[in-house]
């Protein structure tokens, strides 16, 4: 086994990160937890899923049953069997834990779920362990390779038992029982974070750094001595790493101003929301801005020839109540960042309307970040999430008709109704030729709506030292797997 150390460091003061379920699908989070919980396949540097967990899998014709075999000699860092029956029960308790806020795309099509979820029945009969090898998800209408994305998400990855109380509540977010390649060290929710590679792990290589240390930061630690992969998130943000290789992502991160259509909020009223649509528009914000695309729409790469939106009725402002005062979902920062550029634009269209604010914002502690989104606990939020390349209906029926994610609002149903409706014509996956109108309606859905404000579309920087083998990393790499990472 090498004894090669790794310093990854994040370059943003973020949050202390959190291992639970709930809290997977950040950025943050995502880096740590995906190196400790296994799941049935992930996705390759290459762009495409490939076999984790599971060392083959298989579905009917009629895309109603897919089977995954998993393979054998898999144990918890604590000394549970990952195999097919313990695999059912992880995603139950998963199952079960999500429903309370949401259903799960894809997966509430399982047969048998609402029953399940509803508490009156304690079987899934859409969840199998057909051997001790194998499981099968059964569905009640044809699901496509979309599954495969939701499959290769931490949060339906295999979870140990010991991890939950005995009532399936996640014992502690600051710690985690591998499933994967890497255990997470007791910590102290403070300082950096290390991960080490599992001795008796089989799906680890030998070539595979034997430790990483996570450190949140916007300068490399005076204590990461040894080879660094840096996450940078402005150009030059590191200029102590001239010498770097660069490995520099797609412009896949969406930085956008959500508005609560909650009936207790000013921006329940579409006046409102257009009102400030319309102020946000009119500033300049270059000079706040360290990087990025001035966008107006979520995909402006694929909207090249019609980016210049309607512009909001002239008479908004006229129709828009007195805003007198709103809750902005965060915390208050001087520090240049993108997300920096979002409070410049809230607080100077706020300002322009004459309306007062506070910052308003739990910590994971106090609250989980299922319950962060809820749209009656503030007014504003600046949000950054990562959308992909490409518009997918199954990633527009995550963000837009769930909790989980980015959650964002829908407040006139219509986006919701339109995933639906290519759904069923569909399927999961929608076929090209009928993208661009799929486009056109969900731009001007959003537009109309006037509840998520693109505002910035921006892509990152992943900095590798010189004696490390990049290919690790490609340009959609928003979270590698640390048993990848090889010298040259």
């Amino acid at each position: 086994m090498t004894n090669m150390h790794i310093d990854l460091i994040i370059g943003a003061n973020t949050a202390a990160p959190s291992f639970a379920p709930l809290n997977s699908d950040s950025l943050i989070n995502a880096l740590h937890v995906e190196q400790a919980v296994g799941t049935l396949v992930r996705l390759g540097p290459g762009g495409r899923y490939e076999p984790y967990l599971a060392n083959q899998w298989s579905n009917s014709n009629d895309h109603k049953k897919w089977t995954f075999e998993i393979r054998q000699g898999l144990y918890c860092e604590d000394g549970t069997h990952i195999n097919a029956p313990n695999f059912i029960a992880s995603l139950k308790t998963l199952i079960k834990m999500f429903s309370e806020h949401a259903p799960i795309p894809l997966i509430e099509k399982l047969t048998g779920y609402k029953p399940f979820v509803d508490g009156i029945t304690k079987e899934l009969p859409g969840l199998r362990a057909i051997s001790p090898d194998t499981i099968e998800l059964a569905f009640d209408t044809p699901v496509q390779a979309g599954l495969l994305e939701y499959l290769g998400l931490p949060f339906l990855g295999f979870y140990c038992p010991g991890n939950f109380d005995s009532s399936g509540k996640w014992k502690d977010s600051k710690k985690i029982i591998s499933s994967a390649s890497y255990s997470i060290d007791a910590w102290d929710g403070i300082t950096p974070i290390t991960l080490n590679k599992r001795r008796n792990w089989p799906l680890a290589d030998e070539q595979s750094p034997s430790s990483v240390t996570i450190h949140r930061s916007t300068t490399v630690p005076t204590e990461a001595t040894g080879r660094k992969v840096i996450l940078q998130f402005k150009q030059d943000e590191f200029p102590e790493s001239k010498d770097f290789q660069s490995v520099h992502l797609i412009p896949t991160s969406l930085f956008a101003i959500v508005l609560s259509p909650s009936k207790g909020s000013p921006f329940h009223i579409k006046q409102n929301r257009k009102a400030f649509q319309l102020k946000v528009r009119s500033l300049d914000f270059s000079s706040t801005s360290p990087q990025g695309q001035r966008t107006n729409r979520f995909y402006p790469h694929l909207s090249k020839d019609r980016e210049s939106l309607p512009s909001p009725e002239l008479e908004t402002l006229s129709q828009a109540a007195e805003i007198k005062k709103v809750r902005i979902y965060g915390k208050h920062s001087s520090e240049k960042t993108p997300s920096s550029s979002l409070r410049y634009l809230i607080e100077s269209s706020l300002d322009s309307l004459g309306t007062t604010y506070d910052y308003t914002q739990k910590t994971p502690a106090e609250q989980d970040m299922m319950n962060f989104r809820n749209f009656e606990h503030w007014d504003i939020r600046p949000t950054n999430v990562d959308i992909g390349g490409g518009i997918e209906n199954q990633l527009i029926k995550f963000m837009f008709c769930s909790k989980l994610g980015v959650a964002f609002p829908d407040p006139s149903g219509r986006i919701c109704a339109l995933v639906n409706e290519y759904e069923e014509q569909f399927g999961d996956v929608v076929p090209k030729e009928a993208m661009e109108e799929y486009l056109n309606r969900f731009d001007q859905i959003i537009e109309e709506d006037a509840a998520v404000i693109p505002v910035l579309k921006s892509g990152k920087t992943w900095l590798v030292s010189p004696d490390l083998d990049a290919s690790f990393l490609s340009p959609t790499t928003a979270v590698p797997f640390f048993d990848l990472i090889r010298l040259k």
